[in-house]
């Protein structure tokens, strides 16, 4: 719920298949190179973990195996496994892409697949696009998300309505704080979803507590017009009450009991 996500922190997991910058990407957040980098595919053989503050947010950041198709070594295959376990458990998952290759592009329908809650899908490596396309994704006051995001339309790449899409190149570190912002927001959206999805919940469990209150109360009311025993008024008066009790969340104590009870000569 929204109290964990803030006592542990929120779970973010980087995806993208291999030698698109998710390690470049994910050091450049954590501002240190925990992650190895080398031009050869499948140098992320399991899950490098750090934990950050972004936007006074604390943060696990997880950086996974890139995901390809195919035949892979049973080591790679192994870290691929974890990899599909982080996302599945992430908060967000940043789907990195490389902004330049244009297979790429039709790979993002993956974000499909994933079961985390939100996605953001990252166009790294925008300095390697013409000038024109990489300043448009740059810009900011959102004209940039919406250029990456017309990117990916004009790619044929089919997108949810809930994925963002950032640009960003690890290698310069441009879009970086533009990303960081869209992740604290993702968050933030993600958090209120959680909010709202208990507030839903609760109320759910309200309107069943007061048609329990509501249907002991007429049976109360039936009873005493049949001069029912004082123990069957004082049963219907007490399912009210306890139903009225789920709502309020106070307790009722014995002594409160007795005094209900007592006018009903309880036990006398």
């Amino acid at each position: 719920d929204d109290g964990v996500l803030l006592r542990s922190g929120v779970h973010v997991s980087f995806a993208g298949a291999p030698n698109v910058g998710k390690s470049s990407l994910f050091n450049r957040v954590v501002r240190s190179p925990r992650s190895i980098v080398t031009e050869h595919a499948g140098t992320t053989r399991d899950v490098v973990r750090e934990t950050v503050r972004i936007g006074g947010v604390p943060m696990v950041l997880e950086d996974t195996a890139g995901l390809r198709a195919g035949r892979v070594d049973p080591v790679e295959a192994i870290g691929i496994e974890r990899s599909r376990e982080s996302h599945r458990n992430a908060d967000v998952v940043l789907y990195v892409l490389d902004a330049s290759d244009m297979q790429a592009y039709q790979r993002v329908q993956e974000l499909q697949s994933t079961e985390a809650r939100s996605v953001v899908a990252v166009l790294n490596k925008c300095d390697l696009l013409p000038n024109d396309e990489r300043d448009a994704m740059l810009a900011s006051n959102g004209a940039g998300a919406q250029a990456a995001a017309r990117l990916l339309e004009q790619r044929g790449v089919l997108r949810e309505a809930s994925v963002k899409a950032v640009a960003v190149s690890a290698q310069t570190g441009a879009g970086l704080e533009t990303l960081l912002d869209a992740l604290v927001q993702t968050v933030k959206e993600r958090r209120l979803a959680l909010q709202n999805d208990a507030l839903v919940a609760i109320n759910q469990r309200h309107l069943e507590a007061l048609v329990r209150a509501r249907e002991a109360v007429t049976a109360f009311q039936s009873n005493v017009r049949a001069e029912e025993p004082p123990e069957i008024l004082a049963a219907d008066l007490r399912d009210a009450v306890m139903a009225l009790d789920e709502i309020s969340g106070k307790q009722i104590t014995e002594e409160i009991l007795d005094v209900i009870f007592s006018r009903f000569c309880i036990g006398k």
